[in-house]
């Protein structure tokens, strides 16, 4: 809804250059979260290998 309002306050009073406007900063949004979700995924992989390999470590 943000990237809307901007949108109308940036461009002319034109619906076309408003949603053109809109739509990719809408997409880079959300291509941020998921991207920021893949990290998190990974971030915790590597924290559960790391954990695994220590107590594999530590046990043997």
């Amino acid at each position: 809804m943000i990237a809307f309002v901007a949108a109308a306050i940036l461009t002319p009073p034109d619906p076309i250059s408003q949603i053109g406007l809109a739509l990719p900063a809408i997409l880079l949004y959300e291509i941020s979260i998921y991207t920021a979700r893949l990290i998190e995924r990974q971030r915790a992989r590597d924290t559960l290998a790391r954990e695994a390999a220590d107590a594999k470590e530590n046990a043997g």
